[in-house]
């Protein structure tokens, strides 16, 4: 399988907030914060790396921040 990683941009706002979600439901949370304003705001609070296989379907991400 070829994988291709790249950064998340607006287009992929409803794939990561779906993925986050998950993660957040798996680990108990109930409050899952604004996504769009996390990534893209200026300036951004967070950024994300996207895995998709070769159909383009998303397999997971790396989300990061500098502190």
């Amino acid at each position: 399988m070829t994988v291709t990683i790249h950064p998340a941009d607006r287009r992929d706002t409803a794939a990561v907030a779906e993925l986050i979600a998950e993660i957040e439901r798996f680990y108990g949370s109930t409050e899952i914060q604004p996504l769009e304003e996390a990534l893209f705001g200026s300036p951004p609070l967070a950024s994300a790396l996207l895995v998709e296989d070769e159909a383009g379907g998303l397999l997971g991400l790396a989300a990061y921040s500098f502190l």
